[in-house]
């Protein structure tokens, strides 16, 4: 419990070390379906801890890595070569097409022939697909049902690709699930008609609904829907008629404006242009609208990307500046302003379906990555700079002036490499330099205490959290942190709640997102006497000591 408590509440996305007592005892109480332990690594390997015994019953040490990871489930489950059910495990965080992959090779069949469905236990509904392509855990699933593998030739057309029904073909009832009159869980269908409704406008739901729809569902169907969904019955009311019209033109200018410099397709955008634009809009009241979409796309499609950075590693020493003359004023704005162009090119798809964790899908989260590792660039730049020092009075003055700029950085409210000084400084090699800590001044001992207690990691950075909320903007988010609250998010709610788009969870993931962008939208950084240009090439390419 002690454990469980500590990785829970005071959790970092950023590598780090942490003490924790061997006496102590875990019991990790998470909801049944999705059971959490204490995972050690050795190498290539590793494996859960037994819950119910204490940590000096282990062979661990300094060097254990301990992750708390979802567990492997026991679930019932029929295999192609069986008639009988039989217990298997579950790695709940692979998707349906590695599940079946994994069986397969056991039995020698080809996993292209199969597919993965699911029977409820109790019930006596025909089994369900599983979607192949996203993981179980965010599935929603009847873990306490029968799984099974069944070939593609015994499935009907009908049970695989069930007929989708159109925005007016489908009904409310069934396809959206509240609470107290909030939606919790609604289909595509429905919720683009929450999107266009003709009688209430929420920007609350249109601003999660645009921060969020990459994670259920992709641009090309979501224009599709918008298309369905401007097609009015001519049976409604003339006046409702002409108020979801342009509340679809509304919806699709503020979707443009959001996303169609990085992730809609030039395809996508010409058919935007000439089926919807010239084609669709036609009414006099709507050609406002249609201007205004026409210069976005017209904007986007003549947009050319710009050039790539030279990567730091490939530059060697690129600066003469003296380390024991550095001017910490210029330092820290340089940093800043280095820290601020990336801050400010962050999309919300980078935020989704932890996107900069994923090998697969780390070009979705471009500058996400880039601010990461700035920081790891940032916090072993400050740690070797340090150590490699061999006089312990340079080393002293060193360490005082990252202290200041580190000072700085928070006073300018760059939490993001606010933190990386302090990680840098916090470094085992560093804190083990007695004598070079003994030699700081007591007033810059006095700051140093002070930015730690601002940015500890107890109560789940509440210090930090509060300090951001009483920043004056311009400020830059320590992104670690709320990283690690998306990655909660995501492992603790299913993308589905049965069939539907759990609208719970979207509204889980917008929130994180719109803090880190109300700083982004924010006024920007502007310096009376400017940046240094020098010390600005410095910063930007750190070299790697």
């Amino acid at each position: 419990e002690q454990i469980s408590k500590h990785f829970q509440e005071n959790s970092v996305s950023t590598p780090r070390s942490n003490s924790i007592s061997a006496s102590g005892e875990f019991n990790l109480n998470f909801p049944e379906v999705f059971t959490y332990g204490l995972f050690h690594s050795a190498g290539s390997e590793g494996q859960f801890l037994e819950d119910h015994l204490k940590l000096k019953t282990f062979k661990l040490n300094d060097k254990s890595m301990l992750q708390l990871k979802l567990k492997p489930r026991q679930v019932r489950m029929i295999l192609p070569t069986d008639s009988q059910e039989s217990l298997q495990m579950f790695d709940l965080t692979m998707t349906g097409q590695a599940i079946v992959e994994q069986f397969c090779s056991k039995v020698n069949l080809d996993p292209a022939l199969y597919l993965l469905f699911v029977m409820q236990a109790q019930k006596k509904d025909a089994p369900k697909p599983v979607n192949m392509d996203q993981a179980l855990k965010n599935q929603g699933l009847p873990f306490d049902g029968i799984f099974m593998i069944i070939s593609r030739d015994k499935v009907s057309d009908n049970t695989i690709d069930s007929q989708e029904q159109t925005v007016w073909e489908e009904q409310a009832e069934g396809n959206v699930v509240r609470e107290d009159g909030a939606v919790v869980a609604a289909s595509l269908n429905q919720l683009v008609r929450m999107l266009t409704d003709p009688k209430t406008y929420d920007p609350d739901f249109v601003n999660t609904f645009l921060l969020t729809y990459n994670a259920f569902t992709n641009p090309e169907k979501l224009f599709e829907k918008l298309q369905e969904r401007y097609h009015v019955p001519s049976s409604l009311d003339p006046k409702d008629i002409s108020t979801i019209r342009a509340r679809v033109c509304v919806a699709l200018k503020h979707w443009l404006e959001r996303s169609s410099h990085d992730i809609m397709s030039k395809s996508l955008l010409h058919q935007i242009q000439v089926e919807f634009l010239q084609k669709e809009i036609k009414e006099e009241s709507l050609e406002a609208f249609a201007d205004a979409i026409n210069r976005i796309i017209t904007e986007a499609l003549t947009q050319t990307p710009p050039p790539s950075r030279p990567d730091s590693r490939d530059m060697g020493k690129i600066s003469n500046i003296s380390l024991n003359s550095l001017d910490e004023v210029a330092v820290a704005q340089a940093l800043t302003m280095e820290t601020w162009s990336m801050y400010s090119k962050l999309k919300p798809i980078e935020f989704l379906n932890q996107a900069w964790n994923n090998p697969r899908y780390q070009h979705l989260a471009p500058n996400v990555l880039n601010l990461i590792f700035q920081f790891n660039d940032t916090s072993n730049w400050v740690a070797s700079c340090i150590v490699s020092e061999k006089k312990v009075r340079k080393r002293s003055k060193l360490l005082n002036s990252f202290i200041k700029i580190a000072k700085l950085l928070h006073e300018m409210g760059n939490f993001h490499l606010l933190m990386a000084f302090i990680s840098g400084i916090n470094n085992a090699s560093v804190v083990r330099l007695k004598y070079t800590h003994e030699k700081l001044p007591k007033s810059t001992k006095a700051v140093w205490s002070s930015l730690e207690q601002v940015m500890q990691i107890m109560g789940s950075f509440k210090n930090y959290r509060n300090a951001l909320s009483e920043h004056t903007p311009p400020a830059i988010p320590y992104l670690g942190v709320h990283l690690q609250d998306l990655v909660f998010i995501e492992d603790g709610n299913p993308d589905n709640l049965g069939s539907l788009i759990n609208w719970r969870k979207c509204k889980f993931v917008a929130n994180i997102v719109k803090l880190v962008f109300y700083y982004q939208s924010s006024t920007s950084y502007n310096f009376p006497m400017g940046v240094d240009s020098e010390i600005s090439q410095f910063v930007r390419m750190l070299p790697r000591l």
